[in-house]
């Protein structure tokens, strides 16, 4: 029998301690014995934090993934052999966070910083697996979300979104964070970003085509045909003319000068944004804020 998580646990939910985030699922998972090359299917990209015993996870083509207690890895969806062994008669135990992919867009999109000064990946085949030790900082993570597992209903969804976020940004920001940042893209590229979502949130940011593009999970060709035809116009047009309407809000509206409204919304230079703006309103922006 093939076990499909995480709609196993939410199906078990007198068995297994679930939370329910939004579109992601949370489980807190014991097993007193051993449990041995079980045929499981990850619907949802797994972040998996061992706390006693220890998991192997086998794939076809790669060697045995080994998790043991005080670490932990992110687990691409997909089908897998996966066991649970016990240690020194202590059960196994595990927290997994099934990343949904809607959030985890979202939260890419919000943090676009942090992801486009990665270079792309050559190739949008990851790796099964991503593991990593927990350390200090993670146990004490573990620890702060157990009780929710003991109350799901004193869990609000606003402060679980936060503790979603800063479990993800513990990786993101961390000295090695860039191989998961390139990870977390990688698994994500399949499931192509809201464009709309993507621009809105990031148009004011000096990102170049090919980021924005990378960001969306879409080759550039791709990335153009699809924004021509969400938009109706090709994106730097676009991209230029939505700056200029933010350019000329903000003059209006704050006391910036010309040069920070330019840095604010994105132009390279105050030169060019000067030189745009009177093209678009046919007037500087200094005669703006005059």
């Amino acid at each position: 029998m093939v076990i499909q998580l995480p709609h196993y646990f939410r199906e078990q939910a007198d068995t297994y301690r679930t939370i329910e985030l939004n579109a992601s699922t949370l489980a807190s998972y014991r097993r007193n014995e051993d449990s041995r090359n079980n045929q499981v299917h990850l619907s949802e990209n797994l972040l998996l934090l061992v706390v006693g015993g220890q998991k192997i996870v086998r794939t076809p083509g790669q060697p045995d993934l080994v998790v043991k207690a005080g670490e932990g890895a992110f687990i691409r969806k997909g089908l897998y052999l996966m066991s649970s062994l016990c240690a020194d008669e202590q059960p196994y135990e595990s927290v997994l966070f099934f990343l949904h992919e809607e959030p985890v867009r979202q939260f890419i999109g919000q943090y676009a910083g942090h992801f486009a000064a990665d270079a792309a990946p050559d190739d949008h085949n990851p790796p099964a697996a991503l593991p990593f030790a927990i350390g200090p900082v993670l146990e004490g993570y573990v620890r702060s979300v157990q009780p929710y597992f003991e109350q799901p209903a004193a869990a609000p969804q606003p402060l679980l979104q936060l503790k979603f976020q800063e479990l993800l940004l513990h990786f993101v920001l961390a000295p090695d964070g860039a191989r998961f940042r390139e990870f977390l893209l990688r698994i994500n590229h399949a499931a192509s970003y809201d464009l709309r979502l993507l621009m809105e949130q990031n148009f004011q940011r000096p990102f170049s085509l090919a980021e924005f593009a990378f960001l969306s999970g879409r080759s550039l060709s791709s990335f153009k045909r699809d924004f021509s035809s969400t938009f109706g116009q090709p994106p730097a047009q676009w991209l230029k003319a939505r700056r200029l309407e933010q350019a000329r809000f903000l003059l209006r509206t704050t006391s910036l000068s010309v040069g920070q409204v330019g840095d604010e919304v994105g132009f390279a230079s105050t030169s060019h944004f000067v030189q745009a703006y009177k093209e678009r309103f046919q007037h500087t922006p200094g005669q703006a804020v005059a």
